[in-house]
């Protein structure tokens, strides 16, 4: 029975066994090497029976903390194999982060990239109270050496020592292999958590399984041979699914960066047919277009008049073709009537978007290739202008839903019916309710929270019962935070949060409360929200200590008559700004993502019954709505103090 990731791998090396799996380059190389399917699986069981040699044993955690490479998903998979269990983490994450995260999973086994990662264990190696093995992926100088009680070998004596095992042990690999089925932990993915501490997000293999076998479906065509290119971090979830969902079709993996200058040299080397990129690679491509056309006045105009035109008959042609979303029935005479002015529309239009296309947007699209077929958008939303750009350019970019917690692809938008405004039709066997504060079922149209139940979801938080209890209830139910509304053709619409965490464009998950803990600190402040959703960046809404700011001002020589007037002084912006900057920065132990780059500052406090709950919790959903003005002025760099 073909229930794992690794027995699917195992199967079909006999169909691929000569094509591409890998495209990649090593160290400072410019070229491309390559490794085909079969190589990919020998080297996987030679990781795994290496692992074998050392005593691991089905049920132990393994750490991974490495960006994305080949070895990633060769180690991930000789991982889950044996039965054991991946913990994946990534070259940015801290000393104090990477030693919670060990000795919280209980890891035996760790893998790191490079000397540098390797580095952070060793600060942290009197911390980490289960470790036995550290192997490190790029020292092939390092052969074998010892840390106190743990070892630490090269990922080329793993293979080498694999090698013999697997010699003296022919039957071993297959025989571990057979014994893990789809019910199995296959892997402690750890996201944000409310207290600053990461949780481990626990999904067994049937999660990626049943994923696996919905999703093929609604992409284009995933034909052998074929080439991806991935820019995203392995241990995000969404990427990782996405290479597994590829490479099982015989698509091979380039590996390239999210720099443009490289990604534009490697799609003009590789000719890929696909991309799988975050919402603020696809704004950044779209950025990148602009400034190309935007060389000469002439094709400025040229350009801007011919979006526009597009724009127009992307619009006309979903009205047309009934791909919008639908909340209630209409009257036939009148849906009739209207179609019959969008086709009237779409052929007045045609010969003006045939002409932008002959003489702009083909261009634009022959910079990503001959065989470029489609893109794939996750780990936020695509906003909206964005969406309708490469839709008028006619590049195809299919967009994802998912959170880790649904291993994570719950839902893509369907190229056979892509309804706009919506990420689609959950996947078929997902079942889904829209439910309101007290979980009543609301009818299509009704904003509330979506909840979803199948065997994608997570087990639970990992030795964390109490929030596991928050989010899944007892019949399985899983309860997303996200608040949506559906259609009457069941395609879901994300319309907000209800739950604190961020996600940026560039797929960053962030808690806001230990940023606003850390912020709420500062006696000029006196409440402050962290906004950010679906952005580029965070930034905050704050509401001064005027009792104290005021005092400053007075001392500081800073004339006012009003709270407008003090709100608007150069003087108290650069206070705020030196504030925020002094308190949020990566030696106060956040990251560079964490980082405030605009704000607002409120002359009316928070109330309860509106701004406040009874027990003076932020309702962040009120604020954002009520707010939305000077929120969204946060991200128009014309409009905000950046920091």
């Amino acid at each position: 029975m073909l229930d794992t990731i690794p027995k699917r791998f195992r199967e079909i090396v006999g169909f691929y066994g000569d094509l591409d799996i890998f495209i990649y380059k090593e160290n400072e190389s410019k070229d491309f090497k390559k490794q085909i399917y079969s190589d990919f699986w020998n080297e996987v069981k030679r990781a795994g029976s290496g692992l074998l040699h050392y005593g691991i044993k089905k049920g132990d955690r393994v750490a991974l903390i490495s960006d994305s490479r080949r070895e990633w998903i060769i180690i991930d998979i000789a991982v889950m194999s044996l039965g054991c269990i991946d913990v994946p983490r990534g070259n940015d994450s801290s000393d104090d982060e990477l030693a919670y995260i060990i000795n919280h999973s209980e890891s035996s086994f760790v893998f790191v990239e490079n000397a540098k990662q390797l580095q952070k264990i060793i600060a942290k190696k009197h911390e980490l109270k289960f470790v036995k093995h550290v192997v490190v992926i790029d020292d092939d100088k390092l052969y074998e050496d010892k840390l106190g009680n743990i070892t630490i070998i090269s990922y080329k004596k793993l293979l080498s020592v694999g090698y013999d095992y697997l010699k003296d042990n022919p039957k071993m690999f297959d025989s571990e292999l057979e014994k893990v089925s789809g019910k199995d932990i296959a892997t402690i993915i750890y996201t944000s958590g409310t207290t600053g501490l990461p949780k481990g997000v626990v999904l067994r293999h049937e999660s990626f399984i049943f994923q696996l076998d919905r999703i093929s479906n609604y992409l284009p065509t995933l034909e052998p041979g074929k080439i991806m290119i991935s820019i995203l971090p392995l241990w995000h979830s969404f990427e990782r699914s996405c290479e597994y969902i590829v490479t099982l079709n015989g698509i091979a993996v380039a590996y390239s960066k999210p720099i443009g200058p490289i990604l534009l040299k490697d799609f003009a080397t590789l000719n890929p047919h696909a991309i799988i990129s975050v919402p603020r690679i696809w704004e950044g491509i779209r950025i990148g277009i602009i400034k190309r056309v935007s060389e000469s006045f002439l094709k400025r105009i040229l350009f801007n008049v011919f979006l526009k035109v597009g724009i127009i008959y992307v619009k006309l042609k979903e009205k047309f073709l009934g791909f919008v979303p639908v909340y209630k029935k209409s009257n036939f005479v009148v849906s009739f009537f209207m179609k019959v002015i969008y086709l009237a529309g779409l052929i007045l239009i045609l010969p003006f978007k045939f002409l932008g296309y002959v003489l702009v947007f083909r261009k634009i699209k022959k910079a990503l290739g001959k065989r470029f077929e489609f893109g794939i958008s996750g780990g936020g939303a695509l906003v909206d202008y964005v969406d309708y750009f490469f839709k008028a350019v006619g590049i195809v970019v299919l967009e994802g839903y998912g959170l880790t917690e649904t291993g994570p692809v719950l839902s893509v938008r369907c190229l056979r019916r892509p309804v706009a405004n919506t990420v689609g039709p959950l996947l078929p066997d997902v079942e889904y309710r829209v439910v309101d504060s007290d979980g009543n079922a609301l009818p299509p149209g009704e904003k509330g929270e979506l909840w979803v139940r199948s065997p994608q979801v997570m087990s639970g938080y990992f030795k964390d019962e109490a929030t596991t209890r928050e989010v899944l209830t007892r019949d399985g139910w899983f309860k997303t935070g996200d608040l949506v509304c559906a259609t009457m053709n069941n395609e879901i619409s994300i319309v907000g949060r209800t739950k604190d965490t961020i996600v940026l464009r560039g797929g960053e998950n962030i808690e806001p409360e230990p940023i606003e803990r850390a912020l709420s600190k500062s006696v000029f402040i006196e409440s402050v929200v962290v906004v950010g959703q679906d952005q580029k960046f965070l930034g905050a809404i704050i509401v001064p200590n005027f009792e104290v700011l005021e005092k400053w001002a007075g001392s500081n020589g800073v004339l006012f008559s009003s709270r407008d007037d003090l709100l608007s002084n150069e003087s108290v912006n650069k206070l705020y700004s030196k504030c925020i900057s002094d308190i949020v920065n990566p030696k106060s132990g956040f990251k560079n993502f964490d980082r405030i780059v605009g704000f607002v500052l409120l002359k009316d406090s928070f109330v309860v019954g509106e701004e406040l709950t009874n027990t003076l919790k932020l309702k962040r959903y009120y604020i954002f709505e009520k707010y939305h003005k000077k929120i969204m002025s946060i991200f128009n760099k014309d409009d905000c103090e950046l920091l």
